[in-house]
This record gives structure tokens, C-alpha cells and sequence, in this order.
């Protein structure tokens, strides 16, 4: 049973470029239109398609090698923002999850640890919980619940998308996805003529079982690659042999490259396969975010310049060219090279994707590279399978630019302050500031000494961010304050010493180290520690130093600091 979506939260920077729509459905445009792959697909349905429905089936594929720390921490950080989005175009979501890992045909192959079927396609139940609040266990795959909200939605679906970096490197992307959401057989919302694929050891489609009930009929179905990566989905499973004695003579590490007209399956098989599984080829939504350049992406309800990432050798952008990169013979020339690691050209997922859109479905491009904007490809392209090439136009459109919390402006949030933070609203924004921030408390510090007693008062001023900045009562800096008490003719002064690591804590605990400095002839100085409560109405207390008496030898005269209270309140 699918749980309608409530009212969600969009960010603004999504509607780039969208224009407005009925908020219907585009026309239907028929079936998938001829045949350029090894799966046939009718001309036509025998019977009438399942009626459409505003919902979306999303298939997340991780690449889990070792290189993508960054870029599943990147994507995780932006699914809230694509949930919120996509809350307000559609009535209901289903997410799964699956990585690049299938195996290595049974050889084994260093980096990966199960030589057979690797992760095989299955959708994930295993939460991160390295994460906080990441749970062990979850479902196969998860469905939106307005009660829960986007937020608790999105952490529950970074938990599962964290798929870590212990996956095989030899990443088989489209394989992944086919298997994980082709089913063994027909189903009401396969297109007629529906041929089931197999894959290694003539397995079958996992989505009318392991995977069962992520998709269903009438909805659209969005593929999202996450990589940085070319795929290497072999059709000869040989390739992955280190000891071939039809590849070996090649580096494994090019193998993908150099075989890959003879070794690989061919695009058409994805292509085929992913039409097959909707009645109409526009609710098939396909976004690979891999290593292409981000000046190659596409901006918001742009076309796609597909002659400059795909087009012949030699024509296209030089940084999209296979080739053995000559500084490092034994791998690719990246296509992206930046402080969070390489990428490589993914020509064949890009292949893929074009093909896919000439046939009518729907397609985004984004980039790896960067390190942010990985929700907008997704975001549009879903958009444009629901609502037509405009895409849709929520009813309200919510802004959360400048407010780092509070309300976006159509009763969704922007997000919460941490503890001992609170939201303060202006006109244009939204800050988390201090609870105590404003506040000034003080006393008079006092010090005890074998010659005598001396004291000084101070104030205490909060800032914005809970820093703490010590003060004498005119508010100036507390530097060298006579103490008013002579000790072998110098005057015994006190400091409290403003190293900008005084803070406020969530409950209002204030702690620091206080330097009491007695001066004669050279200065000698000792270090202890302070700890402060701030209540309500600014007063600090419970404020005696500990780690005393203290001796400061003055040379000729050696003076014992007994005790610095702090007493409060101070007029503010």
C-alpha cells in the first residue's frame, strides 16, 4: 500500500528554468517506437496501458568502489532537498538502492570479495551506522510518509545510500540496474512483448521477487546512476580473469577500455531493457551523475549538447576522449581531476542516455565532479516525465535561500538550529543564534594572598555564536588591572586572559581558563580553570577557581594566590 504525499518543501534553486504546467501528465505518446536492441518491443499494446498515476519509483545505483567517499557524502547531503522537491510534483515515492558490485563471473579479482554474483543487484537493507541515527536494518525500499516528513525521509535514505567503499572495482552500472528492476517475467506493467533478461549464470531480473514492489504499474520509473566510473558490464565474464588467456595480455585495470566492443554487452541491451518496462517511453526517466565536467552539463530545461560528450573521437570535448593517460599507463586519462579525486568518461552510460531520448524517454545529465548540484539533473527530469517537457510548477514555491532554519514560506522548514541555538527570523532570513547570545553578566574577581586581598571587577558579554569575551566594567580589555594591593613595591594585577575559547554550552555551562598574573620585576603567571553557570537572567555563579592556592615566586618575595571568586550578579 502507497502512502499519498502531504505538503513538501522546495528548494528554489530546482526551479530554474521550469515554467509552469497543468500539472497533468504529458499526452500519451505510444508505445516505444522500434527496435535497436536484442529485446523486442511490440508496436503497439494488445490491450489499453495501466492508467498513469503522479507517483515515481526511484532506483538509486551506488557505485561503492574506493574512490567515492566524497561524492556519497555529496549526494547524501542533497537528498533532502531533492525529497522536499519532489514532494510537491508527485503524490507518492518509493525509493531503492542498489551498488555497481556484481561479482567478477566467478574469478577472483583483488577489490572484490565476492567473485560470483557480488551485491548482485539486490536492493539494500543495511543502514550506515558509522552515521549517526542510522539504524542497522531497513526495508527494501522505502516510501514517503508525509507524517515522517522529508527530512527524516532523506536521513533514513542517506543511511542506506552511504553503500560504503569496499565494492568491486570493476563497476557494472547498467547491469545493476537492469537486473535489480527487470522482472523474470511479465508483469501488468511490463510493455507487451516484455522478454526477460538473464545475466551471469543465466540469473534472472530481481523485481517480481527480491526486489518486488518497488515498481508498479503507471508510475514513473527513474534510474539514477551515482559513479565516477565507466561501466563494465561484460558480457564475457573471461574479462575479469586475471589469468585470461584472451585478455590477460592486458593491464585489468584497461580492460573495460581496450575489449570493449568484443568483451562488453552492448548499450542497446539497457536501452531495450529499461523501455520494456513502462508502457509509455516517457515515464522512463534515466540521470546518470558520473564524470562528465560540470561546463558539459546541461542547465535547467536546456538540451543536451550530446555531439560534445559523445560525439566521434577527435570532435568531442577533449576531456570526454578514451585514452591511456600517458603520465599513468595504467588507467584512463581522467575526465575530471579535482581535490576530491578523478572521474572518467562514461561514454557508454551517455550513450545509453541518448539513445533513450531519441526514443522518447526522459533523460538528465549530471556531474560528479562537482561538489554540489547533484539533485537538480534528478529533480528536472523527473519534472519532465510528470508534467511534459515544461515540467511542473508547484503550487507554491518555497524559498530557503539566506535562512539556515524556520519556515520556507508554504509551511515546510528550512531546517532546525543545534542544541542551544534558536531561529531568528528577519526579514529576508533566517539565523541560528545563541540562546544566551546579548546577554552580559560579570562580578568581581578577588584574589587572596599571603600579603594580603585585592579584587577587580569584569563583565561577560555573549556574542551571536556563544563566544564569551571577558571585559573590564567599561567594557574595555582586562589587561594588567591594578589589583590595588603593593607587594614588594609593584602592585599585584590581575588578567583575565581572552583566548577566544570561552563558550556558552547548550545549557548554559560557560568554561574557559582564567590567567591571574602577579608582576614584579618579571612577570610570573599560573593557569587555572574556571567553570561558570549563566542562568536565565544573565548571572554567572558557582564561579570558584579550582587548581589553587597557587605560589608565584616574585624572585625576592614569594606570594600564594589562595583563591579568585567570581560573585555575581553585575549590573548589566
Amino acid at each position: 500500500m502507497r502512502t499519498n504525499f502531504g505538503t513538501g518543501v522546495l528548494i528554489t534553486g530546482l526551479l530554474l528554468g521550469m515554467t509552469a504546467c497543468s500539472g497533468t501528465v504529458a499526452p500519451d505518446a505510444g508505445p516505444p517506437v522500434g527496435d535497436t536492441g536484442t529485446t523486442r518491443v511490440d508496436s503497439g499494446p494488445a490491450e489499453p496501458p495501466p492508467p498513469l498515476r503522479e507517483s515515481v519509483d526511484l532506483l538509486l545505483v551506488v557505485d561503492n568502489s574506493n574512490s567515492m567517499t566524497e561524492e556519497q557524502a555529496s549526494f547524501g547531503a542533497e537528498l533532502p532537498e531533492l525529497i522536499r522537491s519532489l514532494s510537491l510534483i508527485t503524490d507518492q515515492l518509493s525509493v531503492g538502492i542498489v551498488t555497481t558490485d556484481m561479482g567478477t563471473g566467478g574469478f577472483t579479482v583483488p577489490t572484490c570479495a565476492r567473485s560470483d554474483l557480488g551485491d548482485d543487484g539486490v536492493l539494500r537493507t543495511t543502514g550506515q551506522t558509522a552515521i549517526a541515527g542510522c539504524a542497522a536494518t531497513y526495508p527494501s525500499f522505502l516510501e514517503f510518509d508525509p507524517a515522517v516528513g522529508a527530512d527524516a525521509f532523506a536521513a533514513d535514505l542517506g543511511c542506506v545510500a552511504a553503500a560504503g567503499t569496499g565494492g568491486c572495482g570493476f563497476e557494472q552500472q547498467l547491469d545493476a540496474m537492469l537486473k535489480a528492476i527487470s522482472p523474470a517475467a511479465p508483469t501488468d506493467w511490463t510493455a507487451p512483448g516484455y522478454a526477460p533478461p538473464t545475466f551471469f549464470g543465466d540469473s534472472a531480473g530481481h523485481a517480481d521477487g527480491a526486489n518486488a514492489g518497488l515498481i508498479e504499474a503507471g508510475s514513473v520509473l527513474a534510474v539514477v546512476l551515482l559513479t565516477d566510473e565507466e561501466d563494465c558490464s561484460a558480457s564475457d565474464p573471461d574479462l575479469y580473469n586475471p589469468s585470461s588467456a584472451t585478455y590477460g595480455a592486458t593491464d585489468l585495470n584497461l580492460r573495460c577500455f581496450a575489449h570493449a566492443d568484443a568483451a562488453l554487452h552492448a548499450t542497446s541491451r539497457y536501452v531495450d531493457g529499461l523501455l520494456q518496462l513502462r508502457h509509455r517511453p516517457e515515464r522512463v526517466v534515466f540521470v546518470p551523475i558520473a564524470g562528465v565536467p560540470s561546463d558539459l552539463t546541461p542547465l535547467p530545461g536546456a538540451s543536451i549538447d550530446w555531439p560534445r560528450l559523445i560525439g566521434p573521437a577527435g570532435t568531442r570535448d577533449p576531456r570526454m576522449d578514451e585514452r591511456v593517460d600517458p603520465a599513468n599507463p595504467s588507467r584512463l586519462t581522467p575526465s575530471c581531476n579535482t581535490p576530491r579525486g578523478l572521474a572518467f568518461p562514461p561514454i557508454r552510460m551517455l550513450q545509453v542516455a541518448q539513445a533513450l531520448e531519441e526514443r522518447g524517454a526522459t533523460v538528465g545529465i549530471g556531474s560528479i565532479c562537482a561538489e554540489t548540484g547533484y539533485a537538480q539533473p534528478v529533480y528536472d527530469a523527473i519534472s519532465r516525465a510528470l508534467c511534459g517537457p515544461a515540467g511542473c510548477t508547484p503550487s507554491c514555491a518555497p524559498s530557503c535561500a539566506d535562512r539556515a532554519c524556520g519556515d520556507d514560506g508554504c509551511g515546510g522548514s528550512c531546517g532546525s538550529c543545534g542544541a542551544g541555538d534558536e531561529c531568528v527570523p528577519a526579514a529576508t532570513s533566517a539565523s541560528c543564534l545563541n540562546q544566551y547570545r546579548g546577554q552580559i553578566m560579570g562580578g568581581r574577581a578577588s584574589a587572596s594572598t599571603s600579603e594580603g586581598s585585592c579584587g577587580v571587577d569584569f563583565v561577560a558579554r555573549i556574542a551571536d555564536d556563544g563566544r564569551v569575551t571577558f571585559l573590564d566594567s567599561a567594557g574595555g580589555s582586562l589587561s594588567n588591572l591594578p589589583c590595588g594591593m603593593s607587594v614588594g613595591g609593584r602592585t599585584l594585577t590581575l588578567r583575565l586572559n581572552d583566548r577566544s575559547d570561552y563558550r556558552v554550552s547548550p545549557t548554559g555551562e560557560i568554561t574557559g581558563t582564567v590567567t591571574v598574573r602577579a608582576e614584579y620585576v618579571r612577570g610570573r603567571t599560573f593557569e587555572a580553570g574556571m567553570d561558570g553557570m549563566l542562568t536565565g537572567d544573565g548571572t554567572l555563579f558557582d564561579g570558584r577557581m579550582t587548581g589553587l592556592p597557587q605560589t608565584v615566586d616574585l624572585t625576592e618575595i614569594e606570594v600564594t594566590v589562595r583563591e579568585v571568586t567570581f560573585q555575581a550578579p553585575w549590573p548589566r
